[in-house]
């Protein structure tokens, strides 16, 4: 899934289309079971409809219906998803905007991204919330415009999110901060991640051999959506019940 949209951003058309149709052809018939699969449909969804907003800015226009009906392919996995779980909730909307929008209904599609807007705060998922917002602003004007681009940068530039922290930043007329934020925040991370070498080879006080542990190299380039994902989806573990002999369901007494 993430391939597809890999080439998509990198201009890539052709394979982006290959990856899409392999991913939606295997995908067709698979129910979602756990909350990560929304990233792999999201990334899908988000090259089909790249594709698609691609060719319809393209003169003369060239294969749109094409990308057109892979959206709309697209689109039945992201609403599978949020019939099981309601972290779906602000994923739906953002996408069945952007279908409204490029199929000429600015109006449903306005509505769509608030709704988005609305249950990502719910859900307190600060990509989606980002995501729905360049959205409504760049349709919008004076300062409702500001506010959801001003509050999007801000969580992007949190996130160290730095694809999608460039367009509210170029649509705000401040390209510079794009830069100089993503710049900012990988030496943040990087400095997290690393520590001094001399700390690295300090020996144990014990005196006994013990290996480094591995440094999260992937942490750097993790998906913002898999972050985000994996906190909103946790829930408050519930205590076991106990029955009146002090056992719980699975016949075993306290700990």
């Amino acid at each position: 899934e993430q391939l597809a949209l890999a080439h998509c951003r990198l201009g890539q058309n052709e394979a982006a289309l290959e990856y899409v149709k392999k991913v939606l052809d295997l995908s067709a018939n698979i129910s979602p079971t756990v909350y990560s699969m929304n990233i792999g449909f999201a990334a899908v969804a988000d090259a089909c409809f790249e594709l698609w907003e691609k060719a319809l800015h393209t003169q003369p226009v060239t294969d749109s219906e094409q990308y057109k009906a892979l959206a709309e392919r697209a689109l039945k996995p992201i609403r599978a998803f949020q019939g099981v779980f309601p972290i779906g909730q602000p994923v739906t909307p953002y996408y069945q905007g952007w279908y409204e929008w490029l199929t000429g209904k600015p109006e449903a599609a306005l509505k769509s991204w608030q709704k988005g807007l609305d249950a990502a705060e719910k859900f307190n998922m600060p990509y989606e919330e980002g995501l729905n917002r360049v959205k409504l602003g760049a349709h919008q004007k004076d300062e409702a415009q500001k506010q959801h681009f001003e509050r999007a940068i801000a969580i992007f530039e949190n996130m160290g999110a730095a694809h999608e922290l460039r367009r509210p930043c170029r649509l705000r007329g401040a390209p510079e901060r794009h830069e100089r934020s993503v710049l900012l925040r990988r030496q943040a991370d990087a400095g997290r991640r690393l520590p001094h070498p001399a700390a690295r080879q300090r020996p144990p006080r014990d005196g006994r051999h013990r290996s480094e542990p591995p440094v999260d190299a992937a942490r750097g380039i993790e998906s913002p959506r898999r972050r985000v994902d994996r906190r909103s989806a946790r829930q408050p573990a519930t205590p076991p019940n106990r029955s009146a002999a002090g056992t719980d369901a699975g016949g075993f007494g306290p700990g």
